[in-house]
Protein backbone atom coordinates (compact mmCIF):
# COMPACT_ATOMS: atom_id res chain seq x y z
CA UNK A 1 0.00 0.00 0.00
CA UNK A 2 1.40 3.46 -1.12
CA UNK A 3 1.25 5.69 2.32
CA UNK A 4 1.08 8.18 3.97
CA UNK A 5 -2.72 7.51 3.49
CA UNK A 6 -5.03 10.74 3.48
CA UNK A 7 -2.19 13.38 2.23
CA UNK A 8 -3.14 16.80 3.42
CA UNK A 9 -2.89 20.01 1.53
CA UNK A 10 -3.74 23.70 1.96
CA UNK A 11 -6.02 25.64 0.24
CA UNK A 12 -7.49 28.10 2.93
CA UNK A 13 -8.90 24.70 4.61
CA UNK A 14 -7.22 21.55 5.45
CA UNK A 15 -9.06 18.79 3.22
CA UNK A 16 -8.28 15.35 3.21
CA UNK A 17 -7.33 13.51 0.41
CA UNK A 18 -8.48 10.01 -0.24
CA UNK A 19 -6.39 7.51 -2.37
CA UNK A 20 -4.66 3.96 -2.35
CA UNK A 21 -3.31 1.54 -3.93
CA UNK A 22 -1.93 -1.97 -4.47
CA UNK A 23 1.53 -3.41 -6.63
CA UNK A 24 2.78 -6.31 -7.68
CA UNK A 25 6.82 -5.92 -8.81
CA UNK A 26 8.84 -8.73 -9.93
CA UNK A 27 12.55 -8.92 -11.32
CA UNK A 28 13.70 -11.65 -12.98
CA UNK A 29 17.72 -11.97 -12.82
CA UNK A 30 18.68 -13.45 -16.46
CA UNK A 31 22.15 -13.19 -15.55
CA UNK A 32 24.41 -10.62 -13.78
CA UNK A 33 24.48 -7.83 -16.27
CA UNK A 34 20.76 -8.37 -17.22
CA UNK A 35 16.71 -8.38 -15.60
CA UNK A 36 12.95 -8.76 -16.55
CA UNK A 37 10.76 -6.59 -14.76
CA UNK A 38 6.71 -7.19 -14.55
CA UNK A 39 4.81 -4.58 -12.47
CA UNK A 40 1.01 -4.02 -11.98
CA UNK A 41 -0.95 -1.67 -10.10
CA UNK A 42 -4.37 -0.56 -9.25
CA UNK A 43 -4.62 2.70 -7.92
CA UNK A 44 -7.94 4.68 -6.73
CA UNK A 45 -7.47 8.49 -6.52
CA UNK A 46 -10.84 8.87 -4.92
CA UNK A 47 -10.78 12.78 -4.32
CA UNK A 48 -8.56 13.34 -7.67
CA UNK A 49 -5.63 15.18 -5.44
CA UNK A 50 -2.65 13.03 -6.37
CA UNK A 51 -3.15 12.52 -10.28
CA UNK A 52 -5.61 15.70 -11.04
CA UNK A 53 -8.71 12.93 -11.70
CA UNK A 54 -11.29 11.59 -10.34
CA UNK A 55 -10.85 7.84 -10.93
CA UNK A 56 -9.11 4.80 -10.35
CA UNK A 57 -6.22 3.27 -12.71
CA UNK A 58 -4.82 0.10 -13.64
CA UNK A 59 -1.29 -0.58 -14.96
CA UNK A 60 0.13 -3.57 -16.87
CA UNK A 61 4.06 -3.17 -17.73
CA UNK A 62 7.24 -5.08 -18.51
CA UNK A 63 10.60 -3.87 -18.73
CA UNK A 64 14.11 -4.94 -19.51
CA UNK A 65 17.42 -4.02 -17.46
CA UNK A 66 20.89 -3.87 -18.20
CA UNK A 67 23.21 -3.33 -15.52
CA UNK A 68 26.20 -1.48 -16.56
CA UNK A 69 27.64 -1.67 -12.54
CA UNK A 70 26.09 -2.11 -10.16
CA UNK A 71 24.72 1.85 -9.30
CA UNK A 72 24.19 2.45 -13.47
CA UNK A 73 21.57 0.94 -15.39
CA UNK A 74 19.18 1.66 -18.15
CA UNK A 75 15.28 0.69 -18.20
CA UNK A 76 13.37 0.81 -21.27
CA UNK A 77 9.68 -0.01 -20.35
CA UNK A 78 6.03 -0.70 -22.18
CA UNK A 79 2.93 -0.95 -20.65
CA UNK A 80 -0.81 -0.62 -20.81
CA UNK A 81 -2.39 2.22 -19.06
CA UNK A 82 -5.95 2.04 -18.11
CA UNK A 83 -8.27 5.06 -16.13
CA UNK A 84 -11.62 3.40 -15.27
CA UNK A 85 -14.33 6.24 -14.72
CA UNK A 86 -12.74 8.91 -16.73
CA UNK A 87 -11.19 9.93 -19.94
CA UNK A 88 -8.07 11.41 -18.79
CA UNK A 89 -5.08 9.54 -21.41
CA UNK A 90 -4.29 11.72 -25.05
CA UNK A 91 -5.43 14.97 -24.09
CA UNK A 92 -8.90 14.05 -22.34
CA UNK A 93 -10.38 12.05 -25.14
CA UNK A 94 -9.13 7.97 -23.60
CA UNK A 95 -9.28 5.83 -20.97
CA UNK A 96 -6.80 3.94 -22.23
CA UNK A 97 -3.15 4.46 -23.33
CA UNK A 98 -1.07 1.83 -24.71
CA UNK A 99 2.68 1.84 -24.89
CA UNK A 100 3.05 5.12 -23.71
CA UNK A 101 5.79 5.71 -21.19
CA UNK A 102 4.76 6.18 -17.76
CA UNK A 103 4.52 10.45 -16.50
Amino acid sequence: MNGPYGAYRDTGNRRQSREWAILNDRVYEIDKHNAVGIRNEYHDDMSGQRTGCKTAYYEATVSWRRYFSDDVYVRPEIGHYHAFNAAVFNGGRGRTCRWCPPT
